[in-house]
């Protein structure tokens, strides 16, 4: 009798079409997840970039209030103004403590005689030296760094940058015009400004543009509103904030 040998199945691996199949499922899987991570990336540096303009907005606003907070301060209030502010040549008029134009503020203020009141560079506005002289702080932007020129007052000179991603900077500058007005009743600016308004300076509004330090964060270019009311659209795709403050010079309010 012929005996059959009972038959093996037959042992085999993957077909070329089934691995060429597991293959693109594969690299979708990977493709997607990279896509979460780079959306994942994106999203925190997005959110670091406001958070870093927030953090730099609150900062400029800070430093330049206190700014208007000294300027015209004296050590006594018996001696007239036009004693402790004279006249400068090219730049403040008689009895001035604030002068500039649309994107560079000035001001002067003594210092105190207990050393308490800081300058812009936080160092003790002092007058045991020379208690007739005059501090003056000068602000503007450098590559988008708020920046405080200080002259005390045996002369030394000195910068430092205060705040940076401030793309943008304006000031305009409130006035009394009313016959025995206190408060300002009109905002100019600087170039509206005429010798004797800046003595009847009483407050500046400022306004600030801040802009993210990383570019790209937006798929297209933002536009924004400029000081002037205008829409404008820049040239890249970073975030940009506005935001204004209106300072009251103090020392010279009632």
């Amino acid at each position: 009798m012929n005996m059959r040998r009972p038959s093996r199945a037959r042992q085999r691996g993957l077909s070329l079409i089934e691995s060429m199949v597991a293959l693109v499922l594969t690299l979708a899987l990977i493709a997607g997840v990279a896509q979460m991570l780079v959306g994942t990336q994106g999203n925190i540096r997005n959110q670091n970039d406001r958070s870093s303009m927030d953090d730099e907005a609150r900062f400029a606003v800070e430093y330049l209030s206190r700014a208007g907070f000294r300027a015209g301060f004296k050590r006594s209030t018996e001696i007239d103004n036009d004693m402790v502010f004279p006249e400068v040549n090219n730049s403040f008029p008689k009895e001035a403590v604030v002068f500039g134009t649309d994107t560079t503020l000035s001001l002067r203020y003594q210092g105190h005689a207990d050393g308490q009141m800081a300058t812009c560079h936080n160092d003790a506005a002092d007058q045991t030296n020379n208690p007739f002289g005059v501090y003056v702080e000068t602000w503007s932007l450098n590559n988008n760094a708020l920046r405080c020129a200080l002259t005390q007052p045996d002369g030394t000179q000195s910068t430092e940058p205060l705040s940076n991603n401030v793309e943008a900077i304006r000031f305009q500058y409130g006035v009394v015009t009313v016959q025995g007005g206190d408060y300002p009743d009109t905002y100019r600016n600087a170039a509206d400004m005429t010798a004797t308004d800046w003595e009847k300076v009483r407050s500046v509004v400022i306004g600030l543009r801040l802009v993210s330090t990383n570019d790209n964060l937006a798929e297209t270019p933002q536009p924004y509103i400029d000081f002037d009311g205008n829409s404008a659209t820049p040239n890249d795709r970073r975030l940009r904030r506005t935001v204004f403050t209106t300072v009251a010079l103090r020392n010279l309010l009632p």
